[in-house]
């Protein structure tokens, strides 16, 4: 029995288009070659191109970029505009409707925790109106 996450329908057509698209590049690159323009370990692109994984967003995002591999179940300028270059979307807050009705006596501090030297963890109680 295999381990992982079930994959949905929609993934293994996808899967199985990675596994013919890289089989390829393995072809006319070389497999040590093709792993390393994807930026990834020559065992994840023999999985990838075997068929027995699907590589991240991130990786097929190169493919798409270095090798102009089109993969059906993804268009990458309607999914993801903002994201071209792998660049980080912008943090953005916001405001959702039940936040508004919350004052600053409905919120206390429950706990403070230094998580790392640059972080803490906040754990907070806030009561919502009904």
């Amino acid at each position: 029995m295999k381990r992982g996450r079930i994959l949905s329908p929609g993934e293994k057509l996808l899967k199985a288009q990675v596994a013919a698209k890289f089989g390829k590049m393995m072809e006319e690159k070389g497999a040590k070659v093709a792993a390393k323009e994807l930026g990834v370990c020559l065992a994840s692109f023999y999985k990838y191109v075997k068929g027995d994984d699907l590589p991240r967003f991130e990786v097929l995002k190169r493919a798409h970029k270095k090798w102009r591999c089109q993969f059906r179940y993804i268009d990458f300028d309607a999914v993801l505009p903002k994201y071209r270059g792998l660049q980080r979307p912008r943090e953005e807050q916001y405001v959702l409707p039940f936040i508004e009705s919350v004052a600053t006596k409905d919120v206390s501090v429950i706990a403070v925790e230094a998580k790392r030297p640059n972080s803490l963890m906040l754990r907070l109680e806030v009561k919502f109106a009904s």
